[in-house]
Formats: C-alpha cells, structure tokens, sequence
C-alpha cells in the first residue's frame, strides 16, 4: 500500500539543502503539506496505515465523531512515532546531517515498516528514490546518492520526581520539529507555543543545551531534555538484494 494523500513536492527554502531533497524547515505547511489538510481517512486506512502501532484510544481521539474519520495531518505524527517516541529520518549532507519535512519522512517510514518498499518524492523539480539497501537516496536524473539515517528520539520533562517521556505522539512530533527548526535558525525568535494538555507553553530553544518548557498562565518553567535511541542506517535491517548478499 501507498500514502495517496501525501504531497511529494517541496518548495524552495532558504538553504542549500533542498538540492539534495532535504529540508531543514519542518514546519507542517512551511516545506510540504498534506492536501491542506483536507483529505479525511476512515479507521480502516488509518489501521492500515499504522500497523503495530496503530492504537483506538489515539484514534478516536482526533477523529471526527459523525463519521469515524481522521483528518490525514493528524496521522503523519502518529506514523512518525514508535515505542513513545519519535521517529525522524535524516540525510547526510555536505554540511552536516538535515531532516526531511514530515510529509515526506512519513512516506519513508511507512515504506520501511511495510517491508522496505519502493518509495520516491519530489523536490525542486528532481526526483529521489529510496536505495534500501545501500541506506541511501538516489537523484533519479543525477544518480548522485546522499546516507539517509532512521533515529529515535524521546522528549522529556523534568517532573516532580525526576524527567518523564511525554506520553503523546503529536506534542513530541510537535518539539522535535522545532528543534531542528531552531537548530538551523528558522524558528521565529526561538520559541514555539505548544499545547498540552489544555495549556499553553512556550518553549524555549534559545540554548540548546538548556531548552525549557514554561506555562504562560502559571509562568512555571520546567527543562526539557532530548534522548536520542541511536541513529541507523535505512538499511540496518533492510532485506537482501542480489547486490547484498546474505
């Protein structure tokens, strides 16, 4: 199966590394977007979508009551997690490494889980293929190749009783991005405005080694700390090819 509702195509960012079909800028809307949000997918697509991790309290939570269905948006962070945590895939550049935008991550993601198929997405009139085997994307026209990388990575607040996970996909989706958007400084005076859980918070990338969460009601700030799982190559666990003998 396929993800017919996710656009390929990115437009221009400010930086170099759109060349090589990867975005530094992964705001929803601001690299790619997913049909303006439109698109509404039923339970059954949605379950497909996901596989393992799939889960009916997650669901039914951002679905639409009358009918059961999702908006598409709200699935890319969902395909995006695992185990608690979220999923990013990055490419290593000439400058260092850079995240896809999110629209096209999870059409990576969804093809690794559902066993490694073909994937392609455009960007700036070029086209790119996913190389399984050689962990790799491929410049169809160019066949110039770029390492990709799968990594997992966790959120965390300091609690009461030490540092806790953040226990919804959407609002560690939601950091990670605008961490790599302060990362590369394209995050307006570099804070993004969250909410969770009913409230508001302004989080703070001014120093990435100090990053922190405050409640604009209450003023209460609390660290946050990022833990990465380690980062793969895309084909880690990639099934053989003539050309990769077991």
């Amino acid at each position: 199966s396929s993800l017919p509702f996710l656009l390929e195509v990115a437009r221009t960012t400010r930086r170099g590394a759109v060349e090589v079909g990867v975005h530094y800028c992964v705001a929803m809307g601001a690299s790619a977007s997913i049909n303006d949000g439109a698109q509404r997918v039923s339970y059954e697509e949605a379950k497909g979508l996901l596989g393992s991790t799939f889960e009916d309290a997650v669901f039914f939570e951002h679905a639409r009551p009358e009918d059961n269905t999702i908006n598409a948006t709200a699935l890319v962070p969902l395909i995006l997690s695992e185990g608690g945590r979220t999923v990013t895939w990055l490419c290593d550049t000439d400058s260092g490494p850079r995240i896809f935008a999110p629209s096209v991550a999870a059409k990576i993601e969804h093809a690794h889980r559902t066993g490694f198929q073909a994937v392609e997405w455009e960007a700036n009139g070029f086209t790119y293929r996913m190389d399984w085997a050689a962990s790799c994307q491929v410049n169809t026209a160019t066949n110039k190749t770029r390492t990709v990388f799968r990594q997992l990575v966790s959120w965390e607040f300091e609690g009461d009783y030490g540092y806790k996970a953040y226990d919804d996909a959407t609002v560690m989706f939601k950091i990670e991005a605008a961490y790599w958007k302060a990362k590369y400084g394209d995050l307006d005076n570099y804070v993004e405005h969250i909410n969770i859980n009913g409230y508001t918070y302004a989080v703070d990338f001014r120093r990435l080694d100090m990053i922190k969460q405050t409640n604009t009601r209450s003023r209460r700030s609390r660290p946050l700390r990022r833990v990465e799982g380690g980062c793969l190559p895309a084909a880690a666990t990639a099934p053989a090819t003539e050309a990769d003998p077991v």
